[in-house]
């Protein structure tokens, strides 16, 4: 799991335990806190390559995608950013 000073990952999942696909996909989420968003992102992208999670896909890479986007690390992104700029 990605730790360090301003992350926090929120999961109840441990190594091992069965994810049913009856319930929600959300199996954890990530949370990061620094002084400005550049940092924050610098935080948030090194926290997400730290991730090991097998064998199912996330969203992970395309979080890394959206990072590194030059619209949105300008901030400059609105709701039609991940249909007109994004390709996954």
């Amino acid at each position: 799991m990605p730790g360090g000073f301003g992350v926090r990952v929120e999961t109840f999942l441990k190594q091992g335990d069965f994810i049913s696909p009856n319930y929600d996909s959300m199996i954890a989420k990530l949370l990061v806190h620094q002084p400005d968003r550049e940092t924050a992102l610098a935080t948030m992208k090194r926290a997400l390559q730290e991730f090991r999670i097998a064998p199912i896909k996330t969203t992970i890479p395309a979080s890394l995608q959206i990072i590194d986007h030059p619209s949105y690390r300008n901030n400059q992104i609105d709701t039609g950013f991940l249909e007109s700029e994004m390709e996954f």
